[in-house]
């Protein structure tokens, strides 16, 4: 087994189980959306790669080992960041600069020697160097050592940072290496032991990471317990799980459950939003790594700058008073530190809105079947309803308040709010080519014969945004300004009223714009799950199909990320699952900032209370004993403890809507509601009727 792992030895943590691994040639991508990137679960894909150029340059004549004289000839000049492995540098491991071929010469000696694993570079010092986070893909890009899997295409980070700087302000886009980071496709080289410390990815973003040679082992945290690995501030985390971790430091890691995972040559991994993840290369490695981001997790982007941007202030607050422009200070820390900063993410969306809005104005003027009509037009009602969702969160957000919006660069501030100047920007015309080229491959990869496939679009996009083609009219006045999210807001609004009402050649269906941009909202039924009922919601709130057996949530606890599961504490101890205990009539609240039941996002509801925020997601307690379905008292103005019976006999809890649906004080959006139900027992005992009723009251 130790051989098996690289030495390592069984991991120091307690494992629940492993990542699905799933014949890539047989999935489709609608199933990866529902299997895998709505319900943030990583998962392991094979035969994807046969037909890489990299899957043979690479490798040499065994075809197992990586073949090193071939990078030193063909990129040797190219200059690389290589991380320490033995060395610790704040929370990460210490780097440092140099040529390819210098990597491959020490990676060469190092496999040399074969009395041990470590490379003495100096006199006084001890490495084992890793090579991380090469642009290879920017840097060479007539040399085409890979194609995306088509799962992973719909990427907007990097389609956006192909045509655009990620900063604007000339003060930090001045170094373009450190900060503006030109894209997220990298290439990883290692020797066998090196390793990635415990993290979760950039910008919450998603990843994909591909074995052109070597093995991997990977341990993963699903998000509902990464709390568990941070101190009690929340200031530092565990840097590695296979040291001795101080419980006095770290008092709940003890608490967690991992998925393992060992990823083999020609496999490609999914890696989730928000999952906390450490790897170790168990043989010489090298492997391809793109982070990305989409509709499906855009609302993490936003919950890790909102929550990045207060500790930034919070740290320079005693400056306020003394400070000219205290925001501005505040978004160029945001912007060193996360990488972005919230004038950034506002052109992002931005732009990802004007460009999906040009894609669905030419969509409803296309011939066609209405049912291709109808999947095509998903992708780009779909995204915009994700961004307006997100964008509703930022708009109480101070930074975009009147005052402090002075202090936003002109760069910046032109760059969201100026719309017509933006259709004009050759750059912002790749970005929607890009998008258009992306939707094509991605609706045709479903039609196996090429003479059926048809382009999504007009050949010349762009026609529209001309005077008196009518896409001004379907988006907005000429003279409008996007000042901040709520005027965002409102440009998504409009355009969707037009697509709803405009003349087109085919009618959308009105169901295809409810919930369309919360992917949290799903159709799922809750389940009866047994006696003593599990409420139960994934990371995005969505509701699980019906399940047997407590037990089996239980376990699907790691299998499925959960981010909401109460249990019933009498029957089952969730302690050893990560879970929150919660009293019946109790209902948990989380914010979405993918802390999970114990994170900061996260609010306890007593019994009978209803204090909700929009887009919040809701699990209660719904226990079934006898006739009774207690729990999720006062919920929506429900009265304690009531009953009543729905079609079929089935019973729920005493809420004003129907189990499946809570409709929130003050606000008219509809939230998700997982709730206990269960069909009507009838018993003849009448004393243990009794028994249960007063136990419950």
């Amino acid at each position: 087994m130790e051989e098996e792992m690289g030495g390592l030895g069984r991991p120091p943590v307690m494992i629940g189980g492993e990542v699905e691994r799933v014949d890539g040639r047989a999935l489709r991508y609608e199933e990866f959306v529902e299997r895998y990137l709505m319900p943030n679960r990583p998962v392991l894909l094979t035969g994807l790669m046969d037909v890489w150029r990299a899957a043979t340059d690479w490798l040499a004549p065994d075809g197992r080992a990586p073949n090193l004289p071939f990078f030193a000839a063909h990129f040797g000049d190219s200059v690389v960041q290589v991380a320490d492995c033995f060395k610790r540098e704040f929370t990460d491991q210490k780097r440092r600069e140099m040529t390819v071929a210098e990597f491959v010469s020490y990676w060469l000696k190092l496999s040399s020697r074969k009395d041990s694993s470590v490379l003495r570079c100096n006199d006084d010092d001890e490495s084992l160097l890793y090579l991380k986070d090469w642009h290879f893909f920017k840097e060479y890009p007539d040399y085409v050592a890979y194609r995306t899997p088509p799962f992973f295409t719909d990427d907007w980070l990097n389609l956006y940072l192909d045509s655009h700087l990620i900063h604007r302000d000339s003060d930090i886009h001045r170094d373009k290496n450190e900060i503006n980071c030109a894209d997220y496709r990298f290439v990883y080289m290692g020797p066998k032991g090196t390793w990635t410390p415990l993290h979760a990815d950039v910008f919450r973003s998603y990843s994909w990471s591909a074995n052109v040679c070597g093995r991997k082992l990977w341990l993963f945290l699903p998000p509902c317990q990464c709390h568990l690995v941070f101190d009690r501030n929340f200031r530092s985390s565990v840097y590695n799980v296979y040291d001795d971790v101080s419980e006095a430091q770290f008092p709940g890691f003890k608490k967690t459950i991992w998925l393992k995972c060992t990823q083999e040559q020609n496999e490609v991994i999914f890696v989730p939003s928000g999952w906390y993840h450490q790897v170790h290369n168990l043989e010489d490695t090298i492997s391809i790594n793109h982070n990305w981001f989409n509709t499906y997790n855009l609302s993490w982007v936003w919950g890790l700058l909102l929550r990045d941007y207060n500790v930034a202030k919070e740290y320079i607050e005693d400056i306020r008073d003394i400070c000219d422009d205290f925001e501005g200070l505040c978004q160029r820390n945001l912007a060193a530190n996360t990488g972005m900063n919230f004038y950034d993410f506002m052109i992002f969306i931005t732009r990802f809105t004007l460009g999906n809005m040009i894609l669905l104005f030419h969509l409803r003027h296309e011939e066609g079947s209405i049912n291709n009509l109808l999947t095509k037009s998903r992708y780009f009602i779909t995204n915009l309803m994700s961004i307006r969702a997100v964008a509703s969160k930022m708009k109480t957000v101070g930074a975009f308040a009147e005052e402090n919006l002075k202090s936003c660069s002109v760069e910046n501030h032109t760059a969201f709010s100026d719309v017509q100047k933006i259709f004009e920007e050759p750059e912002f015309h790749d970005l929607c080519s890009a998008l258009k080229r992306t939707y094509e491959s991605i609706d045709n990869q479903w039609e196996q014969d090429p003479q059926t496939r048809t382009a999504l679009f007009c050949q010349d996009c762009f026609k529209c945004l001309k005077t008196g083609s009518g896409f001004l009219d379907f988006v907005i006045s000429p003279t409008s300004k996007v000042c901040g999210p709520e005027d965002l807001v409102s440009l998504i609004d409009h355009a969707m009223e037009k697509t709803k009402s405009g003349c087109c050649n085919f009618s959308f269906p009105s169901e295809l714009f409810e919930n369309a941009g919360d992917v949290r909202h799903r159709r799922h039924q809750t389940g009866v799950l047994a006696e003593g009922v599990v409420a139960v919601a994934d990371v995005r709130g969505r509701l699980l199909e019906s399940v047997d057996r407590v037990p089996e949530v239980l376990q699907a606890q790691a299998k499925f990320g959960l981010q909401h599961l109460v249990c019933d504490r009498r029957r089952y101890d969730p302690v050893h699952c990560g879970l929150r205990l919660l009293g019946r009539g109790q209902g948990l609240v989380d914010g979405g900032d993918g802390q999970g039941l114990e994170g900061r996002g996260a609010r306890p509801l007593g019994q009978g209370r209803a204090e909700l925020r929009d887009g919040d997601v809701l699990a209660c307690v719904g226990d079934v004993v006898g006739e009774e379905a207690a729990g999720g008292t006062g919920l929506g103005g429900g009265g304690g403890g009531q009953r009543r019976e729905e079609e079929g006999g089935e019973q729920c809890c005493g809420s004003s809507h129907r189990c499946r649906t809570l409709r929130a004080a003050n606000y008219s959006r509809w939230l998700a509601l997982s709730c206990g139900r269960g069909r009507a027992k009838r018993r003849s005992e009448g004393g243990r009727e009794k028994r249960v009723r007063k136990r419950e009251r």
